[in-house]
């Protein structure tokens, strides 16, 4: 019992003379705060004039959709990568033609794989698919957009590439021409029905 008594004085008077002490100095507290943000992209369909009639010619009212395109990068040299497919017997593959025209397969009657292959290289054997002419335009003048027919990009080769710079924000309007590229139409051989092309994006960061 005595020596629990003692410690409890011995608290008790260290507590009161380290009460009865002044303090000097100022007090200063500090903190910095991080967040890190990752470069990122994003692709926004802001208008678009998806379906029309063809023809018995050919010829259709016209077709168009706008994208904006962002990165939070500025300074870092992106490209996005415009990418086209259609439908055939043997599965999907490449949208464009050699020269960035698109081509647009039967959904019906699927074409062949054959067919879309010569409608690609500016044939006339290609039953059930028919190609476009397409002109592709930016709102930046310091971006860039070419087809590149030797560009791998998902399926087969050929894409549209648009080179963003330093640029962080602009729109991409794609238009299909209204009349069918020579030799992809044939009035007699393109069967009647539903003619569908599926445009993608994708991007990179050089």
């Amino acid at each position: 019992m005595k020596k629990l008594n003692l410690l409890t004085i011995l608290i008790l008077v260290t507590t009161v003379l380290t009460g009865t002490g002044k303090a000097y100095a100022d007090a200063v507290a500090e903190q910095t705060l991080g967040v890190f943000v990752s470069p990122a992209v994003d692709i926004t369909k802001t208008s678009s004039n998806e379906t029309g009639t063809m023809t018995f010619s050919g010829s259709h009212e016209g077709l168009s959709a706008s994208f904006e395109i962002l990165n939070n990068s500025a300074g870092e040299n992106y490209e996005f990568l415009v990418g086209a497919k259609i439908t055939t017997l043997g599965g999907e593959v490449s949208g464009y033609t050699s020269t960035g025209a698109l081509m647009f397969g039967n959904t019906s009657i699927l074409p062949s794989g054959e067919a879309a292959e010569d409608a690609r290289v500016g044939g006339s054997n290609n039953m059930n698919v028919i190609a476009y002419p397409v002109t592709m335009k930016i709102d930046d003048s310091s971006m860039t957009v070419n087809f590149e027919e030797g560009r791998a990009f998902d399926i087969g080769t050929g894409c549209y590439v648009v080179n963003v710079k330093s640029s962080q924000r602009a729109t991409l309007t794609q238009t299909i021409g209204t009349n069918p590229v020579s030799g992809s139409y044939s009035k007699g051989g393109d069967q009647a029905g539903t003619y569908k092309a599926t445009i993608y994006f994708t991007s990179l960061s050089n």
